[in-house]
């Protein structure tokens, strides 16, 4: 079940990072506002989706490497789940939910270069996840012949 959904992000991720760059330009390419404000306790971002405007809100405040994968991680639903407004506060229930683990994929293919840079090629997954700070579990999906 996940192998397809890991694909058809990957892939997704792969194609917009190769046509716009980073998160802010795909935001901006695709009239997605980003908001920063306090949300509730345990809330870091939301996709919502109103009257044809898609904006993601963000947690502010929180660290820039955090802020930056959870807005790839909203950016996942909107490509992937765009007409759904849904929200997890229990980490629990977005660990193991399907839209969630693929926007996480989405979020860190994103994030990470293609291929694994020369210059970290004794890294271990947990190394590469800190370093780009994301989670360690989407690393080893999305290099996975480099660790398997």
């Amino acid at each position: 079940m996940y192998d397809a959904a890991a694909k058809q992000a990957i892939s997704l991720a792969r194609k917009l990072k190769n046509k716009f760059g980073d998160a802010e330009s795909i935001c901006i390419a695709k009239d997605i506002h980003i908001l920063f404000t306090a949300l509730s306790r345990g809330v870091t971002g939301l996709h919502v989706h109103t009257h044809r405007v898609h904006t993601i809100v963000l947690q502010k405040g929180l660290d820039p490497y955090l802020t930056r994968f959870i807005l790839c991680h909203e950016l996942g639903h909107y490509f992937m789940d765009k007409t759904q407004n849904k929200l997890y506060i229990d980490p629990y229930i977005s660990k193991n939910d399907y839209a969630e683990r693929r926007a996480d994929i989405f979020a860190a293919a994103l994030i990470l270069p293609d291929q694994v840079p020369p210059e970290f090629a004794d890294y271990t997954s947990d190394q590469l996840a800190s370093y780009y700070g994301i989670p360690t579990w989407t690393v080893e999906l999305i290099y996975k012949s480099y660790f398997f």
